[in-house]
């Protein structure tokens, strides 16, 4: 089974060779926690088809798309600031919600097949 994407994410795993110390350490603390947040709201937001049409999920596309660099909190920031390409990232990002939205189209036609045998 695959893991899911914000599962490789964790603080944990990305900081544990990672020294932090001083005034820094904080507030890079904090940028990776609003980035694993803000991914993990697009992957659950992404995985729920009654949530693509909302405005939730067109605001952290927004901010994924985003290519604002100056805010510390911007995905382009963060992605830079954690040593990652924003855009392979993004494909990353936009390939994966493609392909939950594949499954789901899938699994909603399996759904509206007849059965074949009528039920006892």
């Amino acid at each position: 089974m695959a893991t899911p994407f914000t599962e490789l994410l964790l603080r944990d795993y990305f900081f544990s060779d990672r020294c932090l110390m001083g005034h820094h350490s904080g507030e890079i603390v904090l940028q990776w926690e609003v980035f694993v947040d803000g991914l993990s709201q697009f992957r659950d937001l992404a995985e729920d088809h009654l949530c693509h049409d909302s405005l939730a999920l067109k605001e952290e596309e927004q901010w994924i798309l985003s290519d604002e660099s100056e805010w510390p909190f911007s995905f382009v920031h963060l992605c830079e600031t954690f040593g990652m390409n924003p855009d392979s990232v993004r494909d990353s990002l936009f390939v994966w919600k493609s392909l939950q939205g594949a499954t789901e189209s899938q699994a909603g036609r399996k759904k509206k097949l007849p059965r074949p045998f009528p039920q006892a």
